[in-house]
């Protein structure tokens, strides 16, 4: 609306029109900047987040052309609509990626809070009685769960960002609950485990559940997030060997 009655006051070689658009355009920074967080505030918010802001970078594609097409600019003004323009594109974009990466804070929020869940890891329960790795299969439930509304909700460009901020944020949580356990032990003579080698065997196992999750999607449908997975749980096998070292 704002350019609209620009461009019906103005003539279209105006010098003020150079100003008036670049002050809006300023203006738009300022705002996204502001309120950005106030959108995020669930799972369902921070897909429709994601979505608007990928829209309005692509409507400010279209306002910059249109004022290509309709105005008559210098090369130096255009240039210089094009750079203020590409400031506040390039926030729209990145607010889009930070919003569907952000998904993954919502989705492990109720992996945290879940009592089967997170109490029971590295337990003697987790040691003795889940042979099968079920704490790990009950991770991957709910991020299928999520996974799926995630392919429902958001546009496809930021699909992957979602899921490479999953995998991050997976092997972040299941790292966090071995130090969790590490900081509680005062030992320095004796092992927090009663089996070392179980131990190791079952993160191992649990490791291999969660990153057949992250495969089996890259295979299906991302092959461009296989390298994230392999990056993430490369991580997660250097702590396993430091581990199994100390462990002898």
């Amino acid at each position: 609306m704002q350019l609209k009655t620009i461009r019906e006051r103005l003539t279209r070689k105006s010098a003020a029109l150079i100003n008036l658009v670049t002050m809006i355009f300023q203006a738009l920074y300022k705002a996204q900047k502001l309120a950005r967080d106030h959108f995020l505030e669930d799972f369902e918010c921070c897909c429709a987040g994601a979505n608007d802001f990928v829209q309005m970078s692509e409507q400010l594609e279209d306002i910059v052309q249109d004022i290509r097409v309709e105005c008559t600019l210098s090369v130096q003004a255009q240039e210089f609509i094009d750079n203020e323009a590409g400031t506040l594109l390039g926030l729209y974009t990145s607010d889009a990626v930070y919003a569907a990466q952000m998904t993954s804070f919502f989705i492990f929020k109720d992996i945290y809070d879940d009592e089967g869940i997170t109490p029971i890891f590295f337990t003697d329960e987790w040691l003795d009685e889940l042979q099968d790795n079920e704490l790990a299969g009950q991770i991957v439930r709910t991020m299928e769960d999520y996974a799926s509304d995630i392919t429902v909700y958001l546009d496809d460009v930021m699909i992957q960002k979602a899921l490479e901020a999953l995998a991050k944020k997976c092997i972040s949580f299941y790292t966090e609950q071995i130090l969790k356990r590490a900081t509680a032990h005062n030992s320095g003579r004796n092992s927090f485990f009663a089996d070392n080698k179980r131990a190791l065997q079952r993160m191992e196992g649990d490791m291999g559940v969660l990153k057949e999750f992250f495969t089996t999607a890259a295979e299906d449908d991302y092959p461009r997030l296989q390298p994230v997975i392999n990056h993430e749980f490369d991580f997660f096998e250097t702590v396993h060997m430091i581990m199994s070292v100390a462990g002898e």
